[in-house]
């Protein structure tokens, strides 16, 4: 659109598309005041104010612009050019001779939305921080040249930045604009004074608006619309405008005026070609915006965001010469970001998705996106610390997004601790790599998985220690599978039971079990003992007692055979079945005796034997005879059983047999208990048997509570006595 228009008017542009490439600066020191006029003037027909400082402008200091051979066209108006205004809305300077503040900032506002190619942009820069902060005077007015040298740099903000209040740097110094001024300052990057000629200046003005000063005369002030030719009024000073378009066929310039949109024609006016000298001050500016083409690769892949606005390919964007955009690279699905591309601009970090553009020219930005491929990084089991990728470690199942082509390492951890007792080991990758390995991203979405097996700690001991040995040891056994251990003992010693994580497994020496947690297996030893046994006599006649005794071996301490510790008397008579017929108790070093009178004649064989304890294995001693003679004599033999073991609180029942070979016995039956501490029960019942008869007696005993545990020798006899007719057995109360 304005392209085109360009190439009618004749104008080169190598900048940007409005600017002539002949471009000069001259400072207010190359210039010569000619004429200072007061501002504001004040008639019976005059309320306006004006403030502009006329200069002399040198004729070496304008430039002509390079034309081609094509004419220009016969109007332009920047106000209605390709169907959009292009100029900002009309301001008023009110009561301070401000008017280079507004005719220079109406020309800078309209040339950055020509420049930016948006006719929309909400530009609205601050006359009042360029008047107050460049030294303008309300009463005196201002310069053209030293109000655009002041916006070639360090320019000025937004309007908000400094509301517009017609004052100048005495009642409203520069240090009432806002604190961050200089980030939101709009600038020109270069300016020059045009020649004098109408048609130089058509030139000129096809690239942006202008600024310029003239004459004002009294009966300006009575200006209403149409074409304003000086024809009456005394001279009332000089006045800055916009020279915002012309027309070649009626001769007079549109100029753009700061004394709000009511006067005039909506705030404009027209006025004649050469007059009131208004060629003679007339400045051609290039605003300090750059535009920038964006593009991405692939070109129909993903965007980019400039300061949060969208830019898809070949997209444009005008921005504030050297003045940082913010710029975020956004890939479509399926591709991400790899870096920047630039030329005229520069981005603080090319490989950052998120970084700033700083424009320095007219240029582009391209981003470039690459394939990527959604790869998922699992174990078996998933969780932490099973898998580490690219060095770092991550939790299981990971999603990845990987450009495609690119390498990643996969490495599995091993083992993995799964808690106390608990390990995981690596077997494979679903892949087929080694448990460090390196893949090359696919073209399609993949899964590797690292398999692990569960573990579980086996831990084997031996109590006591160097009792014996095992053939299992302590490690790590896969979950499920068949453990087989035996133990043997070690001389002197032997097996007592398996303890299999704290519960008594028997006294098999060889045992079995599977590893469905982690387990704790102990094989317990304990000393072999022996017992001697021996007989006072070796032959006796019926009626007469003998005593059999003997010692458990190994004698106290260490820790010996404890005092009380049960031994059991049993006989065989004649090579029939044993029986036991007596238990008694061993004393210090565990010696016991027993006075024994046999019930029948005959040959007995007789042995003695105790059960052990968690120290030692019990023993059986080896066997004696006694050969008992005579003939039984009428007479009666008792016999009694009863439980080896009772608790407190609880009842034990004891039986007793009477065999009646003599002559009708008539007597008293008593069971008598004796145990630690003094503690005595007695009990009795009266009983009758005739000659040769038997009887089968009991006894309960309601065993106290508060009894004290050990061993309680049971006796039995009869009252009056008769010679064997007495026995005894023990109970031992828990």
């Amino acid at each position: 659109m304005l392209l085109s228009l360009l190439l009618i008017a004749g104008v080169s542009f190598t900048k940007h598309m409005f600017i002539s490439t002949q471009t000069s600066f001259y400072p207010s020191t190359n210039t010569t005041v000619y004429s200072r006029v007061l501002a504001p003037a004040q008639t019976s027909n005059a309320s306006y104010a004006l403030g502009c400082i006329r200069e002399k402008v040198p004729e070496e200091s304008r430039v002509k612009p390079a034309r081609m051979m094509l004419s220009l066209p016969q109007s332009f108006d920047w106000t209605q050019q390709s169907g959009y205004n292009w100029m900002t809305p009309i301001r008023n300077q009110l009561s301070c001779g401000s008017c280079v503040a507004f005719g220079s900032i109406g020309a800078l506002e309209g040339q950055t939305r020509i420049q930016a190619n948006n006719p929309s942009w909400n530009v609205d820069l601050s006359e009042q921080h360029l008047f107050s902060c460049g030294d303008g005077s309300c009463t005196y007015g201002w310069y053209i040249s030293a109000s655009l040298n002041y916006l070639t740099s360090p320019g000025t903000p937004d309007e908000l930045c400094m509301p517009y209040q017609a004052k100048d740097s005495s009642t409203l110094p520069c240090s009432s604009t806002c604190s961050d001024w200089q980030s939101r300052a709009f600038k020109i990057r270069s300016w020059h004074w045009t020649s004098t000629s109408p048609a130089d200046i058509q030139a000129a003005l096809l690239n942006g608006p202008l600024v310029a000063a003239f004459d004002v005369y009294y009966d300006f002030f009575a200006y209403t619309g149409g074409i304003y030719h000086h024809t009456s009024g005394t001279y009332a000073g000089g006045h800055c405008i916009t020279i915002v378009g012309y027309d070649a066929t009626q001769n007079y310039w549109k100029c753009k005026n700061s004394w709000g949109p009511s006067w005039g024609e909506s705030g404009y006016f027209k006025i004649g070609f050469e007059e009131c000298n208004i060629e003679q001050s007339v400045a051609a500016i290039e605003a300090a915006i750059t535009t920038v083409t964006f593009y991405t690769d692939p070109s129909s892949v993903g965007s980019i965001s400039a300061d949060g606005v969208t830019k898809t390919n070949e997209a444009t964007g005008a921005y504030r010469t050297g003045v940082k955009v913010h710029m975020v690279a956004n890939p479509a699905s399926g591709y991400t970001f790899d870096h920047w591309e630039t030329s005229g601009v520069s981005v603080d970090s090319p490989l950052s998705q998120d970084t700033q553009m700083t424009p320095s020219a007219n240029g582009w930005l391209k981003v470039h996106f690459k394939n990527t491929c959604q790869i998922t990084v699992s174990s078996n089991p998933v969780g932490s610390g099973f898998v580490a990728v690219d060095g770092a470690p991550v939790t299981t199942p990971w999603v990845f997004i990987w450009i495609q082509g690119s390498t990643h390492s996969l490495a599995a951890n091993s083992p993995v601790s799964g808690g106390a007792g608990i390990q995981y080991v690596w077997t494979s990758w679903s892949d087929g790599g080694a448990q460090s390995h390196t893949i090359t991203v696919p073209s399609s979405p993949a899964t590797y998985t690292a398999n692990f097996k569960k573990q579980y700690l086996l831990t084997v001991l031996v109590s006591p220690s160097g009792e014996g040995f095992l053939t299992v040891s302590t490690g790590w056994r896969d979950e499920g599978v068949m453990v087989s251990a035996t133990a043997t003992a070690n001389s002197g010693y032997s097996f007592y039971y398996w303890s299999l994580d704290g519960v008594n497994m028997g006294s098999n020496p060889s045992i079995s079990f599977a590893m469905n947690s982690p387990r704790g297996l102990t094989a317990i030893f304990r000393s072999t003992s022996s017992l001697s046994f021996g007989s006072s006599a070796g032959s006796i006649s019926l009626g007469s007692s003998v005593t059999l005794s003997g010692t458990v071996t190994p004698t106290q301490p260490s820790p010996g055979i404890p005092a009380g510790t049960t031994v059991i008397l049993g006989y065989s008579l004649a090579g029939g079945s044993w029986n036991t017929f007596i238990m008694t108790h061993t004393g210090g070093g565990g010696t016991y005796s027993v006075t024994w009178h046999p019930p029948y004649p005959g040959v007995y064989q007789i042995k003695a034997s105790w059960d052990g304890n968690s120290n030692y294995e019990g023993a059986i001693s080896g066997t004696i005879s006694l050969n008992v003679t005579g003939v039984v004599p009428p007479g009666v033999t008792l016999v009694v059983s009863g439980p080896s073991s009772a608790s407190r609180g609880g009842s034990a029942t004891f039986e007793i047999f009477v065999d009646n070979r003599g002559s009708t016995l008539s007597a008293t039956l008593y069971l008598e208990i004796v145990g630690p501490g003094g503690y005595r029960y007695f009990d009795f019942q009266q009983i009758v048997l005739g000659e040769g008869q038997r009887g089968r007696y009991q006894f309960s005993w309601q065993i106290p509570s508060g009894l004290s545990t050990g061993q309680y020798n049971v006796s039995v006899g009869l009252i009056p006595p008769k010679p064997t007719a007495a026995t005894q057995t023990v109970i031992a109360i828990v």
